[in-house]
């Protein structure tokens, strides 16, 4: 099994991107710090996905509303 990439871009409601925003792949044991254009990468090792699931994702900034999405991992 290959690494996975999961990429995204966090917005306010407005579409400004937000800088530091925490983002988490918490089942995964997984987080990152968006950059100052709202972007942020995680790489999945490979062993620690199962393929054709889906995980949370949720992203944190203060002041702003906390956000959980799911995310479909490939198969």
């Amino acid at each position: 099994q290959n690494p996975i990439t999961v990429t995204g871009r966090v917005t306010a409601d407005n579409g400004q991107p937000l800088s530091d925003a925490s983002i988490e792949l918490r089942s995964l044991g997984l987080g990152a710090l968006s950059t100052g254009d709202g972007r942020f990468t995680f790489v999945i090792p490979a062993g620690r996905q199962a393929g054709g699931t889906t995980v949370a994702l949720t992203g944190r900034r203060l002041g702003f509303r906390t956000e959980t999405i799911r995310v479909a991992l490939p198969a």
